[in-house]
């Protein structure tokens, strides 16, 4: 996998998952018998309106390798888009609420919006990623695993976009001084001191659903935080968000 491009490097992993030829220095959990999800495709996508989330979760029976129904020939880059329309039919719950407050957000952004690209930070399965710090410092420190590989056609791909970022937790930047959020940054090409924060909800004097936001001639980049869930902030408490992002 030598492609420089994020997309090329998405339709290898894809490949290279259909012959079971897929191996990482660590799994961290992940499930390598269900279909890679690097990135989705929603409505008619939009590369200038992007979310970032942390990996695709638990496993459906139809992502399982003896099931998926993806024909050998198909790339990832049409896959995204059929999966895309697939969850929009099929989910429910909080997922189904979150792919519905990304398309709001997006025309909050921008009303004419068609539809938005969610990616991964990583691109495998796992109802339980117990050790988020671990993951971050061994990609931080080594640069020739697949994952540390793929984060850096991610953070290429995402240099000129338009990117949010969803995590659960306090908007407190002393936060900054951990692995996960030092990661995210790098993907986001962002650097740790350059982040503002927005506090959206209070409790007991303290912020528990903000953002971290920059903005330059790029575009901007935010991460929303939630300390409830690994959720999306209630929409209309982040017009300061928005107005921050209009003012670009």
């Amino acid at each position: 996998m030598i492609n420089k491009d994020y997309i090329a490097f998405c339709n290898h992993i894809l490949s290279d998952w259909k012959e079971n030829e897929l191996s990482l220095q660590d799994n961290y959990g992940f499930d390598l018998d269900a279909l890679p999800e690097p990135y989705l495709t929603f409505g008619k996508g939009n590369n200038q309106m992007c979310f970032l989330t942390t990996n695709p979760g638990g496993v459906m029976n139809f992502q399982r390798r003896k099931n998926h129904y993806s024909p050998t020939e198909e790339p990832y880059t049409d896959l995204s888009i059929r999966l895309g329309q697939h969850y929009e039919k099929v989910l429910n719950g909080a997922a189904k609420i979150r792919i519905e407050n990304m398309y709001e957000i997006s025309k909050k952004i921008n009303p004419d919006t068609k539809g938005f690209t969610q990616l991964e930070i990583s691109p495998f399965h796992s109802s339980n990623f117990p050790n988020k710090e671990k993951f971050a410092k061994d990609i931080l420190n080594d640069n020739s695993s697949l994952h540390a590989q793929y984060v850096e056609k991610l953070r290429a791909y995402l240099l000129d976009k338009n990117c949010i970022c969803i995590q659960s937790g306090y908007p407190d930047i002393k936060r900054l001084n951990k692995n996960w959020l030092i990661l995210i940054s790098k993907i986001l090409n962002v650097e740790t001191k350059d982040w503002n924060t927005l506090s959206f909800r209070m409790k007991n004097g303290r912020a528990t659903t903000g953002a971290f936001f920059n903005k330059n001639k790029n575009g901007f980049k935010a991460i929303l935080f939630n300390s409830a869930s690994n959720s999306c902030p209630k929409i209309d408490s982040m017009h300061q968000l928005f107005d921050r992002i209009k003012a670009i």
